[in-house]
């Protein structure tokens, strides 16, 4: 079956971090939310009340239109953080992970939301596949797991120690972290990542098929399939001819090395750049039939805001 094919589902996002309509340009999520919605599906992004990029209560502007959006927005009420690297940011991450849990199945029993047909969450926080795994067992519907960065082996950076000792340490003291992504990833439907490395780690922990890696940067070129379902193009973007910016080019003169200038950058050229993420085109056409291809479709709280 192709992608315009496929009969309209309800669509859960898990993803607390991309900052919402109001208050900047679309970001991964909510391009792929509109793109989905454009194609006549139900999306539902579920995110913070605590805005990541802004260290703040999320409000919403009074001028802010709601009824332009296509889909619908959550808003789980979470305690807020100073630091990305802090105890408090852990904190947050739990109760949004457990409060979708609990606030995912109130709406559905309230009727306010259709249950979902497909979630799909984004891993960090780790917390958010694994409330999302909880849904699918009472739901019977697919998840699909973006793997966003290689959490929480990042968070082995920050914990004290040097060496393979202090690996060793922060790997047992993170070790509910790492026994949460290695089940989420072993019973999602489907699994991506937004570049190879990533897709590598999410199948060193517990993928048990391939990875599908949808590039921040990549464009309908990038994403295009050829008839036995293959890519044209593996790379999200093409290498500049001029060698690219920054880079320098080695020359023989007397005998000694020079290094030349370097191209001028897009910005100094007088380029107008307007980066195009992957999700605007991740589920075009080929990529929605992704998350079903394995298998065909199945068979009011304080914690929650609602703003429309």
């Amino acid at each position: 079956m192709s992608a315009h094919q496929l009969s309209p589902v309800n669509i859960w996002i898990f993803n607390p971090f991309d900052v919402l309509p109001w208050e900047g340009k679309a970001q991964r999520y909510a391009s792929l939310a509109d793109s989905l919605a454009e194609r006549g599906h139900t999306v539902v992004h579920w995110s913070s009340g605590f805005s990541h990029t802004f260290k703040t209560r999320r409000r919403v502007p009074d001028a802010f239109d709601a009824s332009a959006l296509a889909y619908a927005i959550e808003l789980i009420d979470c305690p807020g953080y100073r630091s990305n690297v802090s105890v408090s940011r852990l904190l947050n991450h739990q109760l949004y992970g457990r409060r979708l849990v609990r606030e995912g199945l109130r709406a559905v029993a309230s009727g306010r939301r259709a249950a979902p047909d497909v979630i799909l969450a984004s891993m960090p926080p780790v917390e958010g596949p694994t409330a999302a795994l909880k849904l699918k067992r009472h739901f019977a519907c697919k998840l699909v797991v973006d793997v966003m960065d290689a959490w929480p082996d990042t968070l082995l950076q920050v914990l004290p120690g040097v060496g393979s000792w202090g690996q060793g340490v922060g790997r047992f003291v993170l070790a509910a972290y790492y026994r949460q992504l290695r089940q989420a990833l072993r019973h999602a439907d489907g699994i991506c990542a937004q570049s190879q490395a990533f897709a590598d780690f999410a199948q060193k922990h517990g993928a048990a098929g391939a990875v599908e890696v949808f590039y921040l940067g990549a464009g309908p070129a990038e994403l295009e399939r050829t008839e036995d379902g293959e890519r044209r193009i593996q790379q999200p973007l093409e290498k500049p001819k001029d060698g690219g910016s920054g880079s320098r080019r080695r020359g023989r003169r007397s005998g000694k090395r020079k290094l030349k200038k370097p191209a001028p950058t897009m910005r100094e050229r007088g380029t107008r750049v307007r980066p195009r993420l992957c999700a605007c085109s991740i589920w075009g056409r080929w990529g929605e039939a992704m998350i079903w291809r394995r298998s065909s479709m199945r068979s009011r709280s304080s914690t929650v805001n609602r703003w429309w």
